[in-house]
């Protein structure tokens, strides 16, 4: 699923294009022992040589959503800590893109009476958002419903985006976007015909997401912050939807 989101191929375009030649060589370097010697043997000045080296770290599964030690150990050695940021936010937002999939279909299992249970390590995470939605459904679902109203899926989109970058973020706002994404992502597809990472992808590509993970990033990272009832229900956005 990595190598086909949007955001990371982004990354990976960035990354290439930032390394001097010098870098690059030291990126071959690091990547002896770990993969085929021929696999090696490229022309470092040639980005399109460079993006098939990354390309067959990926398929030799070297590189993932769950360990990206290759890139963060490199970017560290070479001091190019300006992509070791940003790599950071990529896998933040995609993360966090992973929680809000999960969520969909951890509702979808409830609402049709089943329990699903999710081999994955956000599952606490996921919980205390369904724990949100529950406890603070007069405020959560009347802006749910009033971006339902919006007929075009991509201007709800547009107004979910909106109404999240005018917002002052908390941690409660951003647990309370987090239930709203995950409830809107799901009436726009239904949960059974979405293949995995769908929503991931979705999330991952807005504007909001990229807005959301870096006030993350600066504020502890992706925890499941034991925020009380009464903090989220102060801090929930409204939304406003454009005619």
């Amino acid at each position: 699923m990595l190598k086909s989101l949007w955001v990371f191929k982004d990354f990976d375009v960035q990354f290439v294009q930032s390394l001097s030649l010098n870098e690059r060589e030291a990126f071959r370097h690091c990547c002896m022992g770990i993969i085929p010697e021929s696999k090696l043997d490229v022309n470092l000045s040639n980005d399109g040589e460079m993006f098939r080296l990354i390309e067959f770290l990926w398929n030799d599964y070297q590189l993932s959503l769950n360990d990206l030690s290759l890139l963060k150990k490199f970017l560290s050695s070479v001091g190019r800590f300006d992509m070791l940021e940003a790599l950071e936010r990529v896998e933040l937002r995609i993360s966090v893109g992973c929680v809000v999939e999960d969520y969909i279909k951890s509702a979808n299992g409830v609402r049709q009476g089943g329990h699903v249970k999710l081999a994955s390590r956000y599952t606490n995470i996921v919980e205390f958002l369904a724990t949100t939605r529950e406890g603070n459904q007069e405020l959560i679902s009347p802006n749910i419903e009033a971006l339902r109203e919006v007929n075009e899926n991509n201007k709800i989109l547009e107004d979910l985006d909106s109404a999240i970058l005018d917002s002052h973020l908390s941690w409660s706002t951003v647990i309370s976007s987090l239930v709203i994404m995950g409830e809107l992502y799901a009436s726009l597809r239904p949960v059974d015909l979405a293949e995995n990472g769908y929503y991931v992808s979705m999330f991952s590509e807005t504007r909001a997401s990229e807005c959301l993970t870096v006030w993350m990033l600066e504020n502890g990272g992706l925890v499941s912050k034991q925020t009380s009832s009464n903090a989220i229900r102060c801090s929930i956005f409204s939304v406003k939807t454009s005619q």
